[in-house]
């Protein structure tokens, strides 16, 4: 059984081979869901990626050889 990994949106950006900035526009437009473990009243959003959904974003834009 995979276990669910949390990692940061930065981490996110290395494995997928693009910049934090692709990264996090990624999460923005709803492509990248992120989980968001904030305080209530932080200055600074505490976002973690889940792996599977990294795996499904891989899976979405993966181009089908034709």
């Amino acid at each position: 059984m995979n276990e669910i990994q949390l990692i940061t949106v930065p981490e996110a950006a290395r494995r997928l081979g693009v910049s934090r900035a692709t990264a996090y526009r990624l999460v923005a437009a709803g492509e990248l869901q992120v989980v968001d473990l904030s305080r209530k009243g932080a200055l600074r959003p505490m976002l973690r990626v889940r792996t599977d959904h990294l795996m499904e974003l891989i899976q979405r834009r993966t181009l089908n050889a034709a």
